[in-house]
């Protein structure tokens, strides 16, 4: 502990002195046991981080010193949050500015920092103080830099009252989010901390929905629809798939999209659902069901937008169908690769593709797209073949290689199509072999 002491008071290196301090955070000491043996451990720790709370040059590891002595002490002091409060107000001390850090960099680390601590900051074991005749110098200071010209500022302030406040903070985050005179990234940053704030009370949803169909920016939109996913999970489905009949086409495709997020997510808890500890197991499980779940009864709707008049909105239908059902989807999916739009013949090659060799029934479909007068269909049809280990391919590939009426850099992929297909069997020969073994 002595070196670190030491590196935290002499040492020239910031990166240095701040992993000291958060090393020291780390030393769990008993205050009790110095009482008993005459020591001064715990005095020693506490004293070696207050130093650095008001002696560092950097705020950046003042901060951290202040998070490093709530850690030692377990509980949340007015010493810790007051100057915390202070640096989101854009102070290096109190009521000072710096001379050498930018205020806004100040005043980011000061929320950064409060986000850290979260709800504890106004918990039980929290220090009740006022600033002036603010009695809630947190709330106040963090909404304050709302209107910052700063957007890392905003999005910082905005992320930690989220965490602070939780459902409390919703209010004037949706009064941010619904302004749409207000700069979009303000409005984009308000939906990202929506998402941390939770969806109770009742009604949250149907904010987003209402920034998701109004709002003029459509990155504000997308942000919003962003949000709407993490908090609701499945049970945002069910709005994906109304905006999926959207006037707006852009609209349509946002709300494919997001549905094959989400179906990724199932796959993701689907696969965490069977690591780790018993508890990151069970939140694992519980999070794949509730997406499984709202996903189970969107597919007629994919395959009725894959037809869209749009030609985005049918892509982005086909990838989200090729997503949520995998083997389920060929049926449409082959089909559209007869479409009279040559993009979304590619397209559906492109979306059979992306579900791998689940999708080998699809290969006869695929090998009949060869013929497709489109060297682009034809193209991403090679790419396919290759993806889903279409073994029974590779005389055709030989013949697309062959043909002289087809553009060089066609013969070149049916070539690389062959040879990556050849390479798969073989390994999966080689797995197979072992396994008799």
């Amino acid at each position: 502990m002595a070196l670190y002491y030491k590196h935290i008071k002499n040492e020239p290196c910031v990166q240095v002195r701040m992993l000291s301090v958060q090393a020291v955070a780390q030393i769990k000491l008993d205050p009790k046991a110095d009482l008993e043996k005459g020591t001064t451990l715990y005095k020693d720790q506490l004293n070696n981080l207050e130093w650095a709370t008001k002696n560092d040059p950097e705020p950046s590891i003042r901060a951290m010193a202040h998070l490093a002595r709530v850690t030692v002490r377990k509980t949340y002091e007015e010493d810790d949050l007051r100057p915390l409060v202070e640096m989101v107000k854009g102070y290096f001390e109190k009521g000072k500015k710096s001379p050498k850090h930018p205020e806004a960099a100040i005043r980011t680390i000061g929320a950064q920092s409060l986000t850290l601590i979260g709800k504890d900051a106004i918990g039980d074991k929290a220090a009740r103080f006022k600033i002036g005749n603010d009695d809630n110098p947190i709330w106040t200071a963090l909404i304050a830099n709302f209107d910052h010209e700063d957007i890392g500022v905003v999005a910082s302030s905005m992320g930690a009252l989220a965490r602070v406040y939780q459902s409390d903070a919703l209010k004037p985050l949706f009064s941010r989010l619904h302004d749409f005179k207000s700069r979009p990234a303000v409005r984009i940053e308000a939906a990202k901390a929506i998402a941390f704030a939770g969806k109770t009370p009742q009604g949250v949803d149907t904010n987003l929905m209402y920034s998701i169909t109004n709002d003029p920016d459509f990155n504000v939109v997308t942000a919003s629809m962003t949000a709407l996913g993490q908090l609701y999970e499945g049970q945002a489905v069910a709005h994906f798939a109304k905006l999926l009949k959207h006037a707006d086409p852009s609209l349509r495709t946002e709300a494919a999209n997001a549905i094959a997020s989400l179906a990724d997510r199932a796959r993701e808890a689907a696969f965490a659902a069977k690591q780790g500890d018993e508890k990151s197991k069970t939140e694992a499980k519980k999070l794949q069901e509730s997406l499984e779940g709202g996903l189970k009864g969107i597919p007629p709707d994919l395959t009725f937008g894959c037809k869209d008049a749009d030609v985005g909105a049918a892509t982005a239908c086909m990838h989200a169908l090729a997503r949520v059902e995998e083997f389920g989807s060929l049926p449409t999916l082959t089909e559209c690769l007869k479409h009279s739009d040559p993009r979304r013949r590619a397209e559906a090659a492109r979306a059979i593709a992306s579900i791998g060799p689940k999708a080998a029934a699809a290969s006869q479909n695929l090998q009949a797209a060869l013929n497709d007068p489109d060297a682009g269909v034809v193209s991403a049809v090679l790419y396919a073949l290759a993806s889903i280990k279409a073994y029974d391919a590779t005389e055709k590939l030989d013949e697309i290689a062959s043909d002289k009426k087809q553009p060089r850099s066609v013969q070149q992929a049916a070539r690389d199509a062959k040879e990556v297909i050849l390479n798969l069997k073989k390994l999966d020969d080689l797995k197979k072999d072992k396994q008799k073994k």
